[in-house]
């Protein structure tokens, strides 16, 4: 399967690009959500963070003019994440 794909030419070399792209990129990314989480608890107990309030998430919508041409109406709808106000004793509010 992947001889027949590097054999259709630049279309199935693509592809296979982007999937070994793929495969080497998502265990940096997972790496570097657990590093920045490992970070922050650290530095909530050497700052003595406490939580000061919470926003919660919402739902967002959008519509504007379709500039994929043929005219009409283009929407979107998208979200922000819940977050929680830390106070430290740095005197800095820190939203996560």
């Amino acid at each position: 399967m992947i001889r027949e794909m590097w054999e259709e030419g630049w279309a199935g070399r693509s592809l296979l690009f982007f999937f070994a792209l793929f495969l080497v990129l998502t265990p940096i990314f997972i790496w570097s959500v657990v590093e920045e989480s490992s970070r922050w608890d650290a530095f909530k107990r050497e700052h003595d963070c406490r939580v000061v309030g919470r926003m919660s998430g919402d739902v967002i919508t959008t519509v504007g003019p379709n500039l994929g041409g043929g005219g009409g109406v283009s929407v979107g709808v998208g979200s922000t994440p819940s977050k929680t106000g830390w106070q430290c004793d740095d005197g800095v509010t820190y939203w996560r």
